[in-house]
C-alpha cells in the first residue's frame, strides 16, 4: 500500500499532462516552473516541474502509451474546459478517476475530480473513494539547477525523461 499511494498521487499530479495526448488538445502551457498542489483525503501533495513544449509532448506520449497498456483515457470538451476519465489497473486495484479541468490562459490550470478504487484496500491507506482538487500555476522561469523535465515531488528531484520508457 505504501508504494501504491505515491504512485496514485503521481498519477493525479500528472493527469493533466497525460490527458493532453487525447483529442481534443488542451491549450499550450507556458514554458518554465509549474507548481501543482493536489489535495486528497490522504493529504496535500506538491509537485514542482520545469517544463517546455517539447517536455510536455514527450511526457504526454509516454503517459498515453502507459494508459493504453493499463487502461483507458477519455477526454471531452474544448477551449479552456475539459472533462477527463481515466480507468487504470494498478497493483491489482482498478482506479477510476473523473476530473474537470479548467485552463486560465497559459499560466493557470485547475482540476476537480473524484477517485474510486476497487477492490478497497484491506488495511488503512487509500480510501475507496476520494475527492481530489488540483491547482497548477506557472511561477516563472525554471530555477538554476533545473532543466525541462525535472520534477520535485516530496522533496525528491527526478527527471522522467531520463528514465527508460516503460
Amino acid at each position: 500500500m505504501r508504494q501504491f499511494l505515491p504512485t496514485l498521487c503521481v498519477l493525479a499530479l500528472l493527469a493533466p499532462v497525460v490527458a493532453k495526448a487525447a483529442d481534443p488538445p488542451f491549450p499550450a502551457r507556458r514554458a518554465g516552473l509549474w507548481v501543482n498542489t493536489v489535495k486528497t483525503a490522504q493529504g496535500v501533495f506538491v509537485r514542482k516541474a520545469c517544463t517546455s513544449p517539447e517536455t510536455d509532448l514527450v511526457l504526454r506520449q509516454r503517459g498515453f502509451d502507459d494508459l493504453r497498456k493499463t487502461g483507458r483515457l477519455t477526454v471531452t470538451g474544448s477551449g479552456s474546459k475539459f472533462h477527463m476519465t481515466i480507468v487504470s489497473v494498478r497493483s491489482g486495484h482498478t482506479v477510476a478517476t473523473n476530473e474537470d479541468i479548467v485552463f486560465a490562459g497559459d499560466t493557470d490550470m485547475q482540476t476537480r475530480g473524484h477517485i474510486h478504487v476497487a477492490p478497497p484496500f484491506a488495511r488503512g491507506g487509500m480510501a475507496t473513494d476520494s475527492d481530489v482538487s488540483g491547482d497548477e500555476k506557472w511561477s516563472g522561469p525554471c530555477p538554476p539547477g533545473m532543466v525541462p523535465g525535472d520534477m520535485i515531488v516530496g522533496g525528491r528531484k527526478f527527471n522522467p525523461l531520463k528514465a527508460p520508457a516503460r
